[in-house]
């Protein structure tokens, strides 16, 4: 992986996204970072990230607002998607994963591990 992958994080808790910041960056990636789905929208066309990390329910934007916008572009349809919320059961989402569109972590299971092993998977 080089130093040029670049995450852009997607979610309303400060101390979450410093959390996973900090561990990606351990692993050489280049972090952004948006506290809802409209900077994030923004952010994304301007940075064009490898990878996203989404949160579902958030302020502003809904994640699959988000997700269903950042598609539309022929730029974002290639973005890797990793959803990471407290409704990892909800039918849209499994649906989405069940197309290989994204996948989808639970914030009460997944570890930071969990989350950087998924992101590199996505590399």
């Amino acid at each position: 992986m080089t130093t040029q992958y670049r995450v852009l994080i997607v979610e309303d808790e400060a101390s979450v996204r410093k959390i996973i910041r900090d561990g990606l960056e351990k692993q050489g990636m280049v972090v952004d970072e948006a506290e809802n789905g409209k900077v994030a929208l923004e952010r994304a066309q301007q940075i064009r990230p490898s990878a996203i990390i989404l949160d579902f329910l958030m302020p502003k934007m809904h994640g699959l607002e988000f997700f269903q916008l950042l598609r539309q572009e022929a730029w974002g349809r290639s973005i890797k998607i990793i959803i990471l919320t407290n409704l990892p059961d909800d039918p849209r989402l499994v649906e989405l994963q069940e197309q290989g569109l994204c996948k989808v972590l639970s914030k009460a299971q997944a570890s930071l591990d969990d989350i950087i092993t998924t992101v590199k998977e996505s590399a």
